[in-house]
């Protein structure tokens, strides 16, 4: 059920009566195409927006109005932009340039730097976690101040993050189609199986609970 994401069906509603032009990407379009419904264990909202369609500073006023808050950057020179709100999960917006050659198109933007940089991360979150091992990690709850300090003195020396991007064939971002789930309406690429496909491998109709996107090759590091 979609509606147990509020901030899931507030963010397309808000982008269908604004005429926005949008897409749902990654895991969220993983869950709606797969399963019909979000990944419980997928912790955002992936909306993907190309950079020369979109005005962010519009975008931003449009969602501030209706309860979202701009998360805090740490970095301005990535295509992310999120907002959070009480009610569900934040909202990613991924922002698709195209490559050199064309052929294919980034949306890029910084990944944790290693295996202990991810731990940190997650640490920072502890009591209100909700990816995989979110039993573990929140009881750690009364560590996470200082985790959350460790997180942004390690930002500030440049150690905790790498760019990185999701590159994805253009073609696969040109055309879309409309679906209907619980009497919402979603956009969604029109080839959305070859999407997935490149995206997640030949077994993307299989879940996988402790899956890894920083271990995707197509969010490759430019590091």
């Amino acid at each position: 059920m979609l509606n147990e994401d509020l901030n899931f069906v507030k963010a397309i509603t808000i982008l269908n009566s604004n005429r926005i032009k949008y897409w749902v990407c990654n895991g969220t379009a993983l869950g709606l195409i797969r399963d019909k419904s979000l990944i419980p264990w997928d912790p955002d909202i992936d909306i993907g927006i190309w950079k020369n369609e979109i005005n962010i500073s519009k975008l931003e006023k449009i969602f501030k109005v209706e309860g979202f808050l701009k998360k805090k950057k740490f970095f301005h020179k990535d295509n992310l932009v999120s907002f959070k709100r009480k009610g569900g999960r934040d909202v990613d917006f991924n922002i698709h340039e195209l490559c050199e050659d064309k052929k294919m198109c980034i949306s890029k933007y910084y990944v944790h730097r290693n295996i202990i940089m991810r731990l940190i991360y997650v640490l920072s979150l502890a009591g209100n976690y909700r990816g995989n091992y979110k039993v573990i990690i929140n009881r750690f709850f009364f560590l996470k101040n200082f985790f959350v300090k460790l997180k942004e003195f390690l930002i500030k020396k440049n150690i905790f993050y790498k760019m990185g991007g999701s590159t994805v064939p253009t073609k696969l971002f040109q055309s879309f189609k409309i679906i209907y789930i619980d009497g919402l309406r979603i956009k969604i690429p029109l080839y959305s199986k070859k999407y997935l496909k490149y995206l997640y491998g030949k077994n993307w109709k299989i879940p996988v609970k402790n899956y890894n996107w920083e271990k995707n090759k197509n969010f490759a590091s430019n590091k």
